[in-house]
This record gives C-alpha cells, sequence and structure tokens, in this order.
C-alpha cells in the first residue's frame, strides 16, 4: 500500500483539489485494496487465461459467423452495468505559488457505479432500431474513501448519490434527414439538459468486426469507442445529498472512483484486440485484451464547477486536466442467433491523474492527484420477463 507524505497540507491540499468538478457517480464495496497490478485485479478465469487471445480454439461451429445486432419490434431488454474501482493514492501534491508540499495521509478508495436499464423496441427499419423507449430503473453511486494520518486512527468517508433520471423514460426516435437520434421524455420528465448527453446505442457493437468471421479470427477496435463501454447509457446526472463531502463528490465527477464519462472526450490511444475464440449453442465468445489511455482537458469542467465562494473570490481555473489508464482483458458473449449481446466482463489496471491550477486573489496555487489500483466491469443484458409490461 502506498502513503503519502506530508499531512499538515492535506486540508489544503483537499481544499485546492476540490475547486473542481461537477458530474456525479456508486460504489459499493467495503474498501478491500490489491496492489495495482494486472495480476491481482484479475478474475480467476482470466488468470487461466480461458479469454485470452488465442488461435485454434475448438467450436461446434464452422464457417463465417455474422455478429450484429438484429433488433426486433416488440423487443424487450433489461441492461445491468456495474463498475468497481479499488484505487490507493500514489501520490497527492499542492502548490502555493512556486512550492509544492506532498501529503503523509494514506488514502484508500472503493467505488460502484450501478445503472440499470430496461429498453422496448418499437419500431425497426432494416438492421436499425428506428424508435427505442428506454427507462432508467436504478442508477446509483457509491464511494468509501478513507484516510490513514501518520501515527493517527483512520477516517472513513462514505458517499452515497442517486440520479433524478430514476423512474423516467425516454423516446429515443432516428432523425434519417440529420441520422440521429431526437430524444425525449414520455411520461415523468426531469431536466432537458439531460438529453444530449444519453446514449441511444448501447447494444455493444463498437467490439464487433465489421463482416463475418471464423473462429480464430482476430480484428482491432477503435480505442475512443471504449466511451460505450466505459461510461455505458452515456452521462446519467447523479446528485448527492446536501452537506456531502466535496472532495469525494467533485473529484467522483471528475472520472476518480465513480462513472468515467468525464475522462472521455479527448484524445484516446492504445490498443483493443479482439478473438472469436468459439461459437456454441448459438452463443459466440470473443476474447478482449485492452491497454488503452485517454487524456481530457477538464478546464472549462472545473471553472463552470467553482462554488460562489470561489466565484466571489475571484477565483479562476488555468487548466484541468486528467489522464486515465487501463490494462486488462475480458470477454463478450454474444447471442448470434438473436442477434444481441448477452454479457461483457472486463478487468484489470486502472491509474488515473488529476492536475489542477489555479489563480486567486492570493496568487497561482494548484494540485495533482495520482491513484492506481483495480478496475472491473460487468454488463448484462436480458430478456425481459413476459410478466414485465412496459411501463
Amino acid at each position: 500500500m502506498c502513503s503519502l507524505r506530508s499531512s499538515s497540507w492535506f486540508a489544503g491540499a483537499v481544499a485546492l483539489l476540490v475547486t473542481c468538478g461537477g458530474a456525479e457517480v456508486q460504489a459499493g464495496n467495503a474498501l478491500s485494496l490489491a496492489a495495482p497490478t494486472l495480476a491481482n485485479v484479475e478474475p480467476a478465469a482470466l488468470r487461466s487465461g480461458s479469454v485470452a487471445l488465442r488461435s485454434g480454439s475448438v467450436a461446434l461451429r464452422s464457417g463465417p459467423v455474422a455478429l450484429q445486432r438484429r433488433p426486433v419490434a416488440g423487443e424487450r431488454l433489461v441492461h445491468a452495468f456495474v463498475l468497481d474501482h479499488t484505487l490507493v493514492a500514489q501520490r497527492m501534491a499542492t502548490r502555493i505559488g512556486s512550492e509544492e508540499q506532498l501529503s503523509q495521509d494514506g488514502i484508500e478508495l472503493g467505488g460502484r457505479t450501478s445503472f440499470r436499464f430496461a429498453d422496448e423496441v418499437r419500431e425497426v427499419e432494416g438492421p436499425r432500431a428506428t424508435l427505442l423507449r428506454r427507462v432508467v430503473e436504478d442508477a446509483t453511486v457509491h464511494v468509501d474513501m478513507r484516510l490513514q494520518p501518520p501515527g493517527g486512527a483512520p477516517r472513513t468517508i462514505a458517499l452515497d448519490g442517486g440520479s433524478p433520471l430514476t423512474g423516467t423514460s425516454v423516446l429515443h426516435r432516428y432523425v434519417p434527414a440529420r441520422d440521429v437520434y431526437g430524444k425525449l421524455y414520455d411520461g415523468q420528465e426531469t431536466s432537458e439538459e439531460f438529453l444530449p448527453r444519453l446514449f441511444t446505442d448501447i447494444a455493444l457493437t463498437c467490439l464487433l468486426p465489421a463482416a463475418p468471421v471464423e473462429v480464430g479470427a482476430q480484428w482491432t477496435v477503435a480505442p475512443a469507442r471504449l466511451v460505450e463501454v466505459f461510461a455505458y447509457g452515456g452521462l446519467v446526472p447523479i446528485r448527492f445529498a446536501k452537506g456531502a463531502d466535496p472532495l469525494l463528490v467533485r473529484t467522483t465527477a471528475l472520472g476518480v472512483g465513480g462513472p468515467l464519462f468525464e475522462v472521455f472526450g479527448g484524445e484516446v490511444t492504445g490498443t483493443v484486440g479482439a478473438e472469436l475464440v468459439s461459437v456454441e449453442a448459438g452463443i459466440a465468445r470473443i476474447a478482449l485484451r485492452v491497454d488503452v489511455r485517454a487524456v481530457r482537458d477538464q478546464t472549462a469542467l472545473n471553472q463552470a464547477n467553482l462554488t460562489p465562494p470561489e466565484l466571489y473570490d475571484g477565483t479562476v481555473v488555468e487548466s484541468g486536466r486528467a489522464e486515465w489508464s487501463f490494462r486488462g482483458q475480458g470477454e463478450l458473449r454474444w447471442n448470434v442467433d438473436a442477434g444481441r449481446a448477452e454479457a461483457l466482463s472486463l478487468a484489470g489496471a486502472e491509474e488515473i491523474r488529476l492536475a489542477l491550477a489555479l489563480k486567486g486573489p492570493t496568487g497561482k496555487s494548484g494540485s495533482d492527484l495520482a491513484l492506481a489500483g483495480g478496475l472491473k466491469l460487468s454488463i448484462d443484458i436480458a430478456v425481459a420477463p413476459k410478466s414485465a409490461q412496459p411501463r
């Protein structure tokens, strides 16, 4: 486990660091820290190599297989997304003028983001669902942060949030002339500002090959498309109770321990490899290897979320930057006959760094926070029970 050096400056570091942010997040596990290495965060199935990229796998279906989405009018699916983080702070530094101070406090953080969507396909044209109704059945974020001052008693801070979209339904209608989906609330409404950054396509087709492939075939995926995986469903707003710890609220909003939407939107580099391992009983198993890095300018995001006192004092965000990386592997299970995904799992090593520079009435200041650890992601897609009626 890593500890940070320089406890006397921790409070000041927090004050500086939290002058940024403004997004939302759920993380649920009690803190259980593993060393930030791939071996410690992969599940047993991954360590055994059962989903590692390889050729010569035995399959019951021969010949090219078409892996594509085939929506059907009247189809109703339930999507469950869970994203878990287990992180340890590697560095926390604050700057006042030209002087930098490192915190001595150890920081451990665990987080879970959990979304549940219910989709009803109402109209289909060719391979495209042209009218889709999506209900946000659940959207929560939980984060635990443990602070360990040198020689002192540890202190744990918990954060729980929910979404104002919970219980709402959104109609997604395809507009051919613009090749986009228009979105509007169907029934219960909340802010229209949430709609533009909600994704319509959550079918995981970004991981599929462009043409039919045989068992053993390999292909690559554009790294930027992984926003459709790690930020499943788009930017789902999360709200926390009044008085929630501002450090957790704001750093979680920036991508630490919670939703990862805000680490994407800039440059995404790296490699994403896929291989069709087998096709058995109509289920294709696709092995995935991921090694990606995302860099996002968060200056405007930080400035937009300064507190009223900071704005009153004339504080300005000169720069804000997030660097996030993930290296791991997993498996996509695709129902060939039904033309849809059934499950996706990923596990690996995660690193994130937030750098912030401020200018205020007393001069320049800033902070630098780096954490590393493990990330696990799961997406399960199932046919809605026949007893479940559209809301």
